[in-house]
């Protein structure tokens, strides 16, 4: 809401006076009430006063609400986004564990191949020389 541009250059436009006559503020008496004024809106009569507190009352909780809401949200989206990262991230402890595990496998698998080895050589090499 603005006032008309009109009366903002020149007040004077404004009839403050019933009559005309300078002094009588009657008209302005009557503007100034209008505010604490009975009336109806909606199914409800109330004072324009009381109707715009009531509106900025409730403009003021559903504004907290909605504060409260994103508050929320931004909470819970923070907890699934942990939960996500302490799923997929990968344990630096754990990795070196089962590395050093393989390790250790790959290196007795390469001891079976030698000794297999060795035996084989025996086995192809040392057998069927008997009397030389």
């Amino acid at each position: 809401m603005k006032v008309n541009e009109i009366i903002v250059e020149d007040p004077n436009l404004i009839a403050a006076s019933m009559t005309g006559d300078t002094g009588d503020s009657e008209n302005a008496s009557k503007i100034a009430g209008v505010f604490d004024e009975v009336m109806g809106f909606d199914t409800t009569k109330t004072t324009i006063k009381d109707f715009y507190q009531s509106v900025i009352g409730e403009l003021g909780v559903v504004a907290q609400g909605a504060n409260r809401m994103v508050k929320n949200t931004s909470t819970l989206l923070s907890q699934v986004e942990n939960q996500r990262m302490s799923v997929s991230s990968v344990s630096l402890d754990e990795e070196m564990t089962n590395m050093i595990k393989f390790q250790h496998a790959y290196n007795a698998a390469a001891r079976s191949m030698t000794a297999t080895d060795e035996l084989l050589d025996k086995i192809i090499n040392n057998m069927g020389l008997v009397g030389r």
